[in-house]
């Protein structure tokens, strides 16, 4: 730069992130829900961790499945784990399922509005799933943190994680809480 000359607007400029902040929080909410609904939520808390955790590994794979700008293997994915979070809102005796479900039907919305507005831009869609995505991690955190509240002790304190379900639902009534 020439002495004496004022520096430029695109010389002020701040380089751009290569991840945009938006996805950084719905990655770091995403974590943040998964350990603490692990680490202080009960067996229904954590069955949402695991599948999460499993859908979002099967949807790594999955994520290149597509048909034009329709998300075919997310749609799978997002079906699939709408369809576990249905099923466990209807065996628990907690709110955040039924809300993670709703959140997720929606999510599949997003995905229905990609096939009937072909006009619509891809990051349109994937903008509205992430936002989706951070609501889903808040409701996951929301559930482990009002079992905290409550002062229910967390299933790490009590035992290992148990594989017996049958065990379980006969010792809760045939309820998974």
């Amino acid at each position: 730069m020439a002495e004496g000359r004022r520096p430029t607007v695109q010389a002020l400029t701040i380089r751009r992130l290569p991840i945009p902040p938006f996805l950084v929080a719905y990655y770091v909410l995403g974590l943040a829900a998964i350990v603490v609904a692990w680490l202080k939520g009960g067996y229904p808390e954590r069955l949402g961790v695991v599948a999460s955790v499993a859908f979002f590994g099967i949807a790594i794979f999955t994520h290149t499945w597509r048909i034009g700008t329709f998300y075919a293997g997310d749609t799978l994915t997002d079906l699939g784990l709408t369809l576990f979070f249905g099923w466990l809102a209807l065996r628990t005796d907690r709110w955040w399922p039924l809300a993670m479900t709703a959140v997720l039907v929606l999510t599949l919305l997003v995905h229905a509005a990609s096939v009937l507005l072909p006009d619509m831009h891809p990051y349109a869609n994937v903008s509205a799933r992430i936002g989706l995505g951070i609501l889903s991690a808040l409701i996951l955190l929301a559930g482990a943190g009002e079992r905290w509240l409550a002062g229910e002790a967390p299933v790490s304190v009590r035992a290992l994680w148990r594989l017996d379900g049958a065990k379980l639902e006969a010792d809760n009534g045939g309820r998974l809480s």
